[in-house]
């Protein structure tokens, strides 16, 4: 695993989320990698530091203890960055087989991307999310992903075989002139308005 050669972003740059750590309840990981991937891309595209309370207390019910299913999903995953992060010019996407999309968004700048370990396709982790920020080959051919988890760990290895599903966030509007005219507030304030409603309730279309 050492002679692996990493294709992304520099591991040092999650190591500050190896402290956004699940230390309570059991079925929260897809809270925390949605968490921190939103945090990852504000402070990056705006320099604000959204509080990791204030995420979690917004992205809980709606990904790790939705009252439809058992659980956390895809869907629940995307659903729930556009609803926080599409008024501040992002977009969430998702599929399911990640050997083949996850190596294509990492290269083309579109990383890091929400993945998903699974114990059917035999993963220590069982079913779990993780945060992948980089990929690497080895010299049989068989690729590997570096990943945050919420365990404490910013360089996980996970075999990609292990994994199935992803998330994504891409920028709706990519000239940097427009997005500086967005105003803090709207990234700012979402998280707040999330966590203000006792019970999730979409938003209503228009």
């Amino acid at each position: 695993m050492k002679d692996l050669k990493w294709i992304g972003l520099d591991a040092q740059t999650f190591r500050p989320y190896q402290h956004w750590k699940n230390t309570g309840s059991v079925g929260e990981c897809g809270s925390y990698v949605s968490a921190v991937l939103a945090h990852y891309l504000v402070k990056r595209d705006t320099n604000n530091d959204l509080s990791l309370s204030t995420l979690l207390k917004g992205l809980k019910g709606p990904i790790d203890h939705w009252p439809l299913h058992k659980g956390s999903y895809v869907w629940n995953l995307s659903f729930s960055l556009n609803y926080l992060l599409k008024p501040a010019g992002y977009q969430a996407h998702y599929g399911l087989l990640t050997e083949k999309k996850v190596p294509e968004l990492i290269k083309a700048g579109k990383g890091p991307v929400i993945v998903g370990t699974t114990s059917i396709l035999g993963s220590a982790y069982g079913n779990h999310w993780v945060l992948v920020y980089a990929y690497a080959y080895d010299e049989e051919g068989n690729l590997y992903y570096h990943a945050y988890d919420n365990h404490g760990k910013y360089q996980a290895i996970i075999p990609a075989k292990e994994t199935i599903g992803y998330v994504y966030v891409s920028e709706i509007i990519s000239d940097t002139t427009q997005r500086s005219q967005i105003p803090v507030t709207t990234i700012k304030q979402e998280p707040v308005h999330f966590v203000m409603n006792s019970q999730f309730v979409a938003p209503s279309k228009k």
